[in-house]
């Protein structure tokens, strides 16, 4: 806190940074995906692979 009351370019600099870099690493996608690998750290949870079916 300090920091930032000695340094307004750092504030002015993270109120221009800080919210398009909260919008690209905390979308829910992300929370819950983190929040899984708490909850259940064995069990990685993603996209289901397409295996095609060969007759």
């Amino acid at each position: 806190m300090q920091t930032v009351i000695e340094k307004p370019l750092l504030l002015d600099h993270a109120r221009q940074t800080g919210p398009k870099w909260v919008l690209q690493h905390f979308t829910w996608k992300q929370v819950v995906d983190r929040l899984l690998d708490v909850l259940i750290p064995s069990v990685k949870f993603g996209r289901p692979t397409f295996e095609p079916i060969i007759l």
